[in-house]
């Protein structure tokens, strides 16, 4: 599939770090959901919140039977949608769970900190 080349362009790239993918990987779920939710309110005329929810919803593959499509375009789209962007919310949401499992999150965290200019503080605990 095109995704995995797509990410592992953006991981390996020596231009490119790590967390300039990540940040690009988050950016380019961003765009998915928007573009399902914009569909979504025009072709439904579903307010932004429940195409928001649903656009979410379907890219998490937990399904609601609260809304759904009528129409055949917004049939057609779903499918399409499904298709292009489960794949990819599924990657990132791996990927994420990856990092946070090897404690690389913080590393992350770090280094975006650090091109900020920010310091990072651990959380007081109470």
């Amino acid at each position: 599939m095109f995704y995995r080349h797509l990410f592992k362009f953006a991981a390996v790239n020596p231009v490119m770090k790590q967390h300039h993918a990540f940040i690009g990987a988050i950016t380019i779920l961003v765009i998915i959901i928007f573009i399902g939710t914009i569909f979504y309110h025009f072709e439904e005329k579903w307010s932004y919140t429940d195409s928001l929810y649903f656009s979410v919803v379907t890219l998490t593959t937990i399904g609601s039977s609260e809304l759904y499509p009528t129409g055949d375009a917004s049939k057609l789209f779903s499918v399409l949608y499904i298709l292009v962007g489960v794949p990819i919310a599924l990657f990132i949401l791996i990927d994420l769970i990856g990092k946070v499992a090897e404690g690389r999150l913080l590393k992350l965290g770090k280094l975006i900190c650090d091109k900020c200019g920010q310091e990072m503080r651990p959380r007081k605990r109470k």
